[in-house]
């Protein structure tokens, strides 16, 4: 079975979730999938830039959410 990508793992986390999402919890899905925590910030950052994702600051955090088309 293919492993499935983790841009494809952050998408269909967040397609499940219901508004924003603090990007630590997406690194530890990625940690859990087996990839670096730094990886998931670049591959959001790219999904952001695609229109894929939006994201947001907040008191110094980052968030993120699944933007439905």
């Amino acid at each position: 079975m293919e492993k499935l990508s983790l841009s494809k793992r952050i998408e269909e986390y967040l397609r499940k979730q219901d508004g924003w999402v603090h990007s630590g919890e997406i690194e530890r899905l990625a940690l859990h999938a087996g990839y670096k925590s730094s990886n998931a910030g670049r591959r959001c950052r790219e999904m952001q830039n695609e229109g894929i994702l939006e994201r947001k600051l907040e008191k110094g955090s980052v968030l993120y959410r699944y933007l439905t088309k």
